[in-house]
């Protein structure tokens, strides 16, 4: 396809705009220098140059780490590489190889909302039809260099596999050997072959930091790409227990009848789960509190010391640890103390964090602490901790903790922030944000306490002398750094893994991670995870039942969110394929738009209520409601734990059998509580991407002028709708509230169709984009009416200008500008979803983009 054809090609596509949640990332991006790179490569091609030229002008100002315009201390959305060729040609989430039209880069900027540049309401400012072939020109030829598609392996393909593999193994050895499956990477061709070996890498160096085995893993490739990975339990030192830990959240789990391998294989293996894939397995198991289970960690730093045979307060007052001190680290939004410990595998650097910088929370003054170390009157208070340490393989295990030595699956954003993920919500999650965070060992960062601390008469002789024996000062802390980073990057070389490998731009298992969690699934990605073609997928959706066809068409223009994915794909396999699901402990509590919904309704892979704590409730024999627990057995199908057991929402109600009950000892309020007392594993909840996300399509693919178009819209939560218009020149109009049509508040899990009533027609040809935005907010749901009459797209009304645009508009939203709240993990009315929309928390939208031809 020639660049300038794609004008003329009618295309929907699905768009979120660059402007994700700037709320949840204020502190400055953890950016290497040598990650900075901006600059036009030597080696450039033509197409890349004109590219770059295009990007240059009208995209850096506000996307470019290091050359941002207009006072940004920050790239807008977290995106800040848009200048480097190479990396943004590796990034799926913004360039589909070959493929303009699928290309977020270039969606936005053509057909974007907000318009993109976001600056710029002129038509004057945005990129000439010219420019847009430039940059069309760049993707289509990326497309051309690319390598020949791999060749396709099939859910058959990979059980005969690991089949054959574990019979050519010694007997004595089956039932401890398991597979990791790099499949669904493979088979996408949005993966490019350097994506793939960066994939291969998070593999492997995640299985390393998970070992207490002191040898190294290596690859062990069954075959030559290393589409399936051999793992011997006993070299990370697992065991089945471990790999238990796996099997029972694994939501892909299958067998089959009639595939001629996978039953004799998990009769070998001993297991019914001896395949899981990677990408699944690097999202789940890098985060807490699955992290923590499979490495063994206690409950407590205390227990954490006994478990690694030192102590710290020991340490601290023989004076065998060095600390340094500063105050912006980049992760902790106040002071930041760290604390090196002697280990026998090699270190122990601990923080301690504060939520403050005055008084015992400034360690200016009170350089000293913990309390139980140096005492009430020397010593510092810390809100909490991070502490890194190395395993015996020489890979590095973290853990998070209270300032008490609680462990915390995931830090208080008031203390610490993960801003190495532009896409999350800007929790520290255990285990997932260090290995990022660290991707190249210990961050550098200069002691400031000493010449402070020692200069202080106020304090007393002997602590000044303990600060001099414990503050060496940054010279010497810097050796510390570099010497224990230096090791770290050796340790990776000896894995067979290059310690500056990268996967879409990113450290290898965040990489990972975000192909899982954030990338949508589309038709032809729900075909792979399913084991098929997508031709095979189409000739057998007649098949499916009138729901399941209707979500698998959905796909074609609205890719699902990875959490609903998982939900619907039990019930997908079953019907569309030869294998079956195998049940696990795995459930679903995500809430489900509309279309999912159907899918999985009256069966058992339905969501459950979850029941969460506000108060415990304890019964008596007699009391209402009590059952003894004698009469129902765990494993019976109506089994019903003892009644006081149970946490329950209010007085009134009695949980059932089928909740999902999460105990603990204070309320739960929000998902990330429910991570810490409920034992829940999901890993979408950190992606605001999938947690923010909003159903939108319409009833056809193509138009021409004159046809009908309906949008469908899905909400995931109760919110009051918002659509608005936005043609070629970035005039905007409302398309609802609409005059005539009833203002109402969409409760989530339904569908709302756009119009409701009369028709919606396409008038000119063009790039028509309608943005749709839910506001789950309290001040938006009590809201009886909205007037719009100002900014209506009723007939006869003149589109919006930027003048008045943004007044009107956020009033019409009913959005809530409160800086205070930026940080809510939930709405007032008890939602419990991030936001996309950098305004409110309470907040998400989508948008679709027609072109509607003359003809």
């Amino acid at each position: 396809m020639q660049p300038n054809d794609l004008i003329k090609v009618s295309v929907i596509a699905l768009t979120t705009a660059f402007a994700l949640p700037a709320a949840a990332q204020d502190q400055t991006l953890l950016v290497d220098p040598e990650d900075l790179n901006y600059q036009l490569p030597a080696d450039a091609t033509d197409y890349e140059k004109a590219a770059y030229g295009v990007l240059q002008k009208y995209c850096s100002d506000c996307h470019q780490e290091g050359v941002l315009g207009d006072g940004l201390t920050k790239p807008k959305a977290g995106f800040g590489h848009v200048l480097d060729m190479r990396r943004l040609a590796n990034d799926p989430k913004f360039v589909s190889v070959g493929d303009p039209a699928n290309s977020k880069l270039y969606q936005v900027i053509t057909g974007g909302a907000p318009a993109m540049p976001d600056n710029c309401w002129d038509p004057s400012c945005v990129p000439t039809e010219a420019e847009l072939e430039q940059l069309q020109a760049w993707i289509v030829a990326l497309g051309d260099t690319a390598p020949e598609p791999r060749t396709y392996v099939s859910l058959a393909d990979i059980y005969a596999m690991a089949h054959t593999d574990l019979q050519a193994q010694p007997t004595n050895r089956r039932d401890r050997i398991r597979y990791i499956s790099m499949r669904p990477m493979w088979n996408d061709p949005d993966v490019t072959d350097e994506n793939y070996q960066g994939y291969l890498a998070a593999t492997v160096k995640l299985l390393n930091a998970l070992s207490w085995n002191a040898n190294v893993y290596k690859f062990e490739k069954v075959d030559p790409h290393g589409v399936l990975l051999r793992v011997f339990l006993p070299d990370l030192d697992w065991t089945h227990e471990t790999w238990g830990y796996l099997e029972s959240q694994y939501p892909y789990a299958m067998e089959s009848d009639t595939d001629p391998y996978l039953g004799s294989l998990q009769h070998l293996s001993g297991s019914m789960t001896p395949v899981i894939r990677a990408d699944w397995f690097t999202a789940t198991a890098s985060v807490s509190p699955l992290y923590y289970d499979m490495l063994g960690l206690p409950d407590t730093v205390q227990g954490l010391e006994a478990k690694l045979g030192f102590s710290m307060s020991r340490n601290i007052l023989n004076e065998q640890v060095v600390r340094a001190g500063f105050q912006d680290s980049g992760v902790s939004s106040h002071n930041r103390l760290i604390e090196r410990h002697p280990l026998g595998t090699g270190f122990f650097w601990t923080s301690y964090d504060f939520a403050g910088s005055k008084g015992r929370q400034s360690f200016f003054e009170y350089p000293l602490g913990p309390v139980d170390a140096y005492g009430p009157d020397l010593a510092f208070e810390h809100d909490g901790g991070e502490s890194i340490f190395t395993l015996p393989n020489g890979f590095h295990a973290y853990y998070l903790n209270t300032a008490d030595g609680a462990r915390l699956d995931v830090g208080p954003t008031s203390i610490v922030r993960d801003t190495d993920y532009p896409d999350g919500t800007g929790e520290v999650v255990n285990g997932i944000s260090c290995i990022s965070c660290h991707s190249k060992g210990m961050r550098f960062n200069d002691d400031s306490v000493r010449e402070v601390a020692l200069n202080n008469l106020s304090l007393p002789a002997s602590a000044r002398q303990t600060i001099d024996a414990i503050y060496p000062g940054k010279d010497v802390i810097n050796e510390y750094f570099k010497r224990d980073s230096d090791a770290f990057l050796n340790t990776l070389a000896s894995a067979g893994i290059e310690p500056t490998i990268k996967a879409a731009g990113l450290e290898p298992v965040r990489g990972l991670f975000v192909y899982h969690v954030d990338y949508f699934i589309d038709f032809n990605q729900a075909a792979n995870e399913l084991g098929l073609t997508a031709e095979q997928l189409r000739s057998r959706m007649a098949f499916a039942g009138h729901d399941m066809a209707g979500l698998l068409t959905r796909l074609d223009v609205s890719p699902i969110a990875r959490d609903e994915w998982t939900a619907a794909y039990p019930v997908l396999l079953d019907k569309l394929t030869d294998y079956r699901p195998y049940k696990t402990e795995h459930v679903v509590t995500a809430d489900l738009s509309y279309s999912v919904k159907q899918v999985v309704k009256d069966t058992d892979y339905a969501p459950v209520k979850k029941v969460k704590v506000v108060k415990p409730v304890e019964y008596k024999p007699g009391d209402p409601g009590y059952v003894p627990p004698a009469d129902h057995k765990p494993g019976d199908p109506d089994y019903v734990p003892p009644a006081k057991d149970y946490v329950v929402q209010d007085d009134k109600y009695k949980p059932t059998g089928t909740d999902y009950v999460v105990k603990g000892d204070e309320p739960i309020k929000t998902h990330d509580d429910a991570k810490k007392y409920g034992g829940d594993y999901d890993p979408v909840q950190h992606s605001v991407a999938a947690q923010s996300h909003l159903t939108v399509y319409t009833n056809q693919t193509t138009y021409k002028v004159g046809d009908e178009l309906q949008v469908f819209i899905e909400p995931r939560h109760d919110c009051r709708l918002t659509l608005i218009s936005i043609d070629d020149d970035h005039d905007s109009c409302v398309l609802y509230p609409f005059p005539g049509l009833d203002d109402i508040v969409i409760p989530g899990g339904t569908q709302y169709v756009f119009p409701p009533k009369g028709a919606l027609r396409t008038s000119e040809p063009g790039l028509e984009t309608i943005l749709a935005i839910c506001n789950g907010g309290q001040a938006a749901i009590d809201k009886v009416t909205r007037d719009t009459s100002k900014v209506s797209c009723s007939v006869g009304h003149k589109a919006v200008s930027k003048d008045h645009y943004e007044g009107i508009v956020n009033e019409t939203l009913v959005l809530d500008l409160n800086a205070g709240a930026k940080d809510a993990k939930k709405t007032d009315s008890g939602v419990d979803y991030r936001a996309v929309s950098k305004h409110n928390p309470d907040v998400t939208k989508a948008q679709i983009s027609v072109v509607v031809r003359e003809y």
